[in-house]
């Protein structure tokens, strides 16, 4: 028998983290519990769906140990509910039932056994390899590359992002065939060796939602005999699997040169590649630049897109330079607006070298960060 009593507001806050790793429809009836456990006179909140876990370790009064699954979106949405900031009192008997109260509200849960919740690894002890990393930095370059990452299950490898570590320095790559997206970042301290691997990139996207927005370091820890990494950012952990499988080389697709260069501003292009996207959507996102040089050495950029069904929409675009002949090239707008909404500099750079090879866009005088976007046909 446990009578718990926690906070609200930080148990509303932890059950809003870790229930994104419980699924909508979940294969398993453990699989929709949140799993509630005493740890080291803490509270220790878990949720899994077999490829990502996240725990969430919480200050609470106890009278005794506690271990026992509920449901995860029923107790989340009922905590919610629950009036002001009354503090919320727990209640189990070892019967797989819980009584949770709070202010005049009295709820009675029911359970799982909590053997069938399935086991999280252990990090402390298991470590194969250790990194302190920049949470502001790693969540930025997470942002910046995760969208370009395959959605296609036939390709599991490309829903992935490939991490690439060496004594210095860390990339990010992600491709779904038709764009590529590689951030690289200095690291903080040395790395012990070269290592690279996968990892999905709806578990880096979660790990971006929990990283602070500062220059907090974090924690990576490969396993040891696990193919599994593990994430800790104060009192919250994230685990997941590694992919598997050969990530492509990407770098051979990169342009080594260009013979167009353009110098513009972010969000100019971002306005014009949104408004032109209202008529693109109907004729599959596809979307005409048409770069042109002028006596003045700035050129000029008209971005435009038809379609049968809603019309036809025609945008120029201010540049601050342009260096090399006309060019005409079409893109799937969402592609380029994608990129522009991740990239934080006010201006780019777009190379290209005509308009059936990949172009590129790059931060001007920004962080280290590359996007090569395939064209489509002009037919």
């Amino acid at each position: 028998m446990t009578n718990l009593t926690i906070e609200k507001a930080s148990l509303a806050q932890a059950l809003g983290i870790v229930t994104r790793a419980v699924s909508s429809r979940p294969t398993l009836a453990a699989l929709g519990t949140v799993l509630l456990k005493s740890e080291d006179g803490r509270l220790r909140l878990t949720t899994t769906n077999l490829e990502i876990g996240l725990s969430y370790w919480l200050e609470a009064h106890m009278d005794g140990d506690l271990a026992i699954a509920l449901p995860a979106r029923t107790f989340s949405d009922m905590v919610g509910a629950l009036e002001g900031g009354s503090d919320v009192h727990i209640h189990a008997n070892g019967e797989r039932k819980a009584t949770v109260k709070s202010g005049s509200s009295r709820t009675v849960l029911n359970g799982m056994d909590t053997e069938e919740f399935p086991p999280l690894p252990e990090i402390l002890g298991n470590e194969a390899l250790v990194l302190t990393l920049v949470s502001s930095e790693v969540r930025d370059a997470i942002r910046q590359v995760a969208f370009a990452a395959s959605t296609d299950d036939m390709r599991p490898i490309l829903q992935g992002v490939q991490v690439e570590m060496d004594q210095y320095s860390l990339r990010l790559a992600a491709t779904d065939g038709f764009r590529l997206a590689v951030r690289t970042l200095q690291m903080p301290a040395p790395a012990a060796k070269p290592t690279r691997f996968a990892i999905s990139a709806a578990a880096l996207k979660e790990l971006a939602r929990i990283l602070p927005d500062s220059q907090e370091t974090f924690r990576l820890y490969s396993l040891k005999n696990r193919n599994q990494l593990a994430f800790r950012t104060g009192d919250v952990e994230l685990v997941t699997q590694l992919l598997e499988g050969n990530f492509p080389d990407y770098k051979v697709i990169i342009p080594k040169s260009a013979k167009l260069k353009v110098t513009l501003a972010t969000d100019e292009l971002l306005k014009a590649c949104k408004q032109v996207e209202i008529i693109a959507r109907e004729g599959g996102h596809v979307a005409k630049f048409t770069f042109t040089p002028t006596t003045d050495e700035k050129g000029s950029l008209i971005v435009s897109a038809q379609s049968e069904v809603t019309g036809s929409s025609e945008i120029q675009v201010p540049l601050h330079k342009l260096d090399g002949p006309g060019l005409n090239i079409v893109f799937n707008v969402r592609f380029l607006k994608d990129v522009l909404e991740a990239v934080k500099t006010k201006e780019i750079t777009f190379e290209a070298n005509a308009g059936n090879t990949p172009a590129v866009i790059r931060p001007l005088n920004g962080e280290d960060y590359l996007y090569v976007v395939m064209p489509m046909s002009q037919n």
